[in-house]
């Protein structure tokens, strides 16, 4: 699911240099102090990812923990598809 997230990322949601950032970082780097990510940028990944695993996060999913790293955001979006 990592890959599959970075590539949403890479073709819907970044411009070249986050892009190029975003091929620098791990699964675990945070994605704010990598240069990948802004405030703004969050709010649009969460509406990407929704619309493209079908999960709807709730306001404390919103969060560092969740949403910080490529590894946190997969666990997130398994976590609420197995809560049904």
């Amino acid at each position: 699911m990592e890959d599959e997230i970075r590539a949403l990322m890479a073709d819907r949601l970044l411009d070249r240099p986050a892009r190029e950032a975003l091929a620098q970082v791990s699964d675990t780097d945070l994605l704010l102090e990598a240069g990948v990510l802004t405030s703004l940028k969050v709010v649009q990944l969460v509406a990407l990812l929704e619309a493209r695993f079908g999960v709807t996060f709730g306001a404390l999913d919103i969060d560092l923990e969740n949403l910080g790293t490529i590894s946190g955001i997969a666990r997130l979006i398994a976590r609420i598809r197995a809560d049904g």
